[in-house]
């Protein structure tokens, strides 16, 4: 027997189950992916630029916003974290309306 996962939210569910947390880890690790390489190419062309030039300018601001994003997917990975552990909680300890 074999377990389909969809990204669509199940209606009629109360809070978050430990199933929502893959797609989530998913999104988070091609983040921050997406981020070291996206430093990665930022810093090996600001060699290329003339020191406060417009460019070498532009690509110090990228890296410092780079650098600012990912030092906020630690806050971001809590929270969702957090959600999922809170809707296990009330999915357990609320009482079911029928």
């Amino acid at each position: 027997m074999t377990r389909e996962y969809s990204m669509k939210p199940r209606m009629g569910k109360k809070g978050a189950s430990v199933g929502d947390i893959w797609p989530l880890a998913l999104v988070l690790i091609v983040t921050a992916i997406g981020l070291a390489f996206g430093a990665d190419v930022q810093d090996d062309i600001s060699d290329d630029f003339t020191a406060n030039s417009y460019a070498a300018n532009i690509t110090e601001a990228g890296l410092e916003a780079t650098e600012t994003f990912g030092d906020k997917l630690d806050t971001v990975a809590l929270v969702i974290v957090a959600a999922i552990v809170i809707g296990l909680l009330v999915r357990e300890f609320m009482p079911s309306r029928m």
